[in-house]
């Protein structure tokens, strides 16, 4: 998309961004979540991995009811990442 329209790719970053901002960095400065908790809870979002939110103590992960709210979020920052929602 950069080569062909980087113009569109741009925008999409930008909303990329402000997603993270508003939705991701809360969970790590306002509610302490690790890295590897993250990782596993935007793979949910995604929808791209199985694995699920479990972490092994001492880390907790993201309570998994949470992915489907921030999908919805997600998708209206960027619509174009889900062509159909649950």
């Amino acid at each position: 998309m950069m080569d062909e329209e980087s113009e569109r790719a741009q925008l999409i970053e930008k909303q990329l961004l402000v997603f993270f901002e508003r939705e991701i960095l809360p969970l790590i400065l306002e509610e302490g979540y690790c890295d590897v908790a993250l990782d596993k809870f935007l793979a949910g979002i995604g929808d791209w991995s199985m694995t699920g939110t479990r972490l092994r103590w001492p880390y907790s992960g993201i309570d998994p009811e949470r992915i489907i709210n921030k999908r919805r979020k997600l998708n209206k920052y960027v619509p174009e990442f889900f062509k159909e929602l649950d």
